[in-house]
């Protein structure tokens, strides 16, 4: 064999290596949870994580990672965790599992907390006010070395197909110059905010009225003190005639005798608290959602009642992650459910995150 011949093939050999792709490992899983069995989430400074994060000490609620402001739609459930961003639970296409798919937005979240959330036609919206009691004590706390930046002012975050935004009502903010967003809550088809600004020595207030509250052209009206606090009191859940309301009163008796202040909601960005009977202050508040035709009512012990109108409804519990804690939301999406728990002596807050779980039959 000539010696070009074996040069050749020793070039050919070590090109043949150079080129040879290196070893792949396994692809990422999709879809990384089982929705077959119920698996705990804990809220921390970047979301949610499989195990409770290290070095978390007791805080004000508001200053607190959670994750007790949640909703959904018909295709994910929507988490704002306190003082980071957004977590989505999204199921597999055969329900068989699900992923977290984190979207955080520190920014615009960080010295503000978490408030609500509702579903809307350009996604999750999110709304973040100022705590001015926690805000007092860090400025206390801070003295002559206070920060010479201004605050943050409660806002809007709005999650949409192109990630997270902050956004303001439009329809207001002409109309109230130097006041920010406080309160926020839904009742029938109206939209009410409470608005405040800080004084030196005091708080001025005002209340709005909106409809379309993503409308820039959409119209809202101030109103009294007195109207916004009727129009956000508990409804007569007796006085609710539709398969909802007859649902709900399913689930509460299951769950035994009350009385009820239940906040029922739904993926159509439906938010409602009901009373069965008595005053609010005297009820046992529990948590539910309408959706795919039954109703789930979740109390903060655990105990959850499923009603569906073809059949009598049912009683399970969902355990508890950690002794002292309790449940705070409850949505659902696809098969499966997040409930919110908290744990902690009010106003501090020691732990937080979901129980994602299987719905049950």
């Amino acid at each position: 064999m000539s010696l070009w011949f074996i040069l050749l093939a020793a070039a050919l050999t070590l090109v043949s290596c150079a080129r040879k792709a290196p070893e792949k490992g396994p692809p990422p899983v999709a879809y990384p949870y089982s929705s077959t069995a119920p698996r705990t989430f804990y809220a921390g400074p970047m979301g949610l994580q499989d195990s409770a994060p290290a070095g978390l000490e007791p805080a004000l609620a508001s200053r607190a990672p959670n994750a007790s402001v949640m909703s959904a739609d018909a295709s994910s459930i929507a988490v704002a965790v306190n003082l980071w961003g957004l977590e989505r639970v999204i199921v597999s296409p055969g329900g068989s599992s699900y992923r977290l798919e984190a979207e955080p937005m520190k920014e615009a979240f960080t010295g503000l907390s978490t408030g609500g959330a509702w579903p809307s036609r350009k996604g999750f919206l999110v709304q973040l006010y100022r705590d001015p009691f926690a805000t007092a004590d860090e400025e206390a706390d801070q003295g002559a070395a206070r920060s010479p930046d201004p605050a943050p002012e409660g806002r809007l975050a709005l999650f949409g197909p192109s990630g997270g935004e902050s956004i303001a009502l439009p329809s207001i903010s002409a109309l109230a110059p130097g006041y920010e967003l406080f309160v926020l809550l839904p009742s029938l088809s109206t939209w009410y905010a409470e608005l405040r600004k800080d004084g030196e020595d005091s708080v001025d207030t005002r209340y709005f009225a909106l409809g379309d509250i993503l409308d820039p052209a959409g119209k809202a009206r101030e109103v009294k003190r007195a109207e916004f606090e009727q129009a956000l009191k508990p409804l007569p859940l007796a006085d609710q005639t539709g398969d909802e309301g007859t649902l709900l009163r399913s689930a509460l008796a299951a769950l035994g005798k009350g009385p009820w202040l239940a906040r029922l909601r739904g993926p159509s960005g439906e938010d409602s608290w009901l009373l069965d009977s008595g005053r609010p202050e005297d009820a046992t508040p529990v948590f539910a959602w309408a959706a795919e035709g039954a109703v789930l009512a979740l109390c903060a012990d655990g105990r959850l009642a499923r009603a569906a109108a073809a059949s009598a409804a049912t009683v399970t519990t969902l355990a508890l992650p950690a002794e002292g804690a309790g449940f705070s939301a409850i949505a659902a999406s696809g098969g499966i459910l997040a409930a919110a728990w908290e744990k902690g002596d009010f106003p501090e807050t020691e732990a937080a995150g979901i129980v994602v779980a299987p719905i049950p039959n």
